[in-house]
């Protein structure tokens, strides 16, 4: 029965990973979209950069977005058609303070 040692190394995660996924539902996002006048953007693309790495989301009606990158990006960008694009990069302190969900609020194109 040799080759069946990596099932019983996995059954812990495997019986883990459900609790995991139920638990990131519950977790509050990591940037919420909304344009000037307050209400919430869908649809935009919402990215953070740490390093060399890159990670991208797309908000939800609420315009919530969950990056699956964590300590905080050094910086967030936000993209959607029709509205002008921001970048936000942070600094070190900016980082250590940033509350989630951080707020980005996106102008209309004229």
């Amino acid at each position: 029965m040799r080759g069946r040692g990596w099932i019983r190394a996995l059954a812990p995660a495997l019986l883990l990973a459900p609790s995991a996924l139920a638990l990131a539902g519950c977790a509050a996002p990591d940037v919420v979209v909304i344009d000037r006048s307050g209400w919430p953007v869908a649809g935009a693309l919402v990215y953070g950069q740490l390093h060399s790495f890159e990670v991208t989301a797309t908000t939800n009606a609420e315009g919530e977005a969950w990056l699956e990158l964590w300590p905080p990006q050094l910086a967030y960008g936000v993209q959607r058609a029709g509205y002008e694009p921001v970048f936000v990069p942070l600094d070190e302190r900016a980082r250590e303070e940033l509350e989630r969900p951080l707020t980005i609020v996106l102008t209309k194109r004229p």
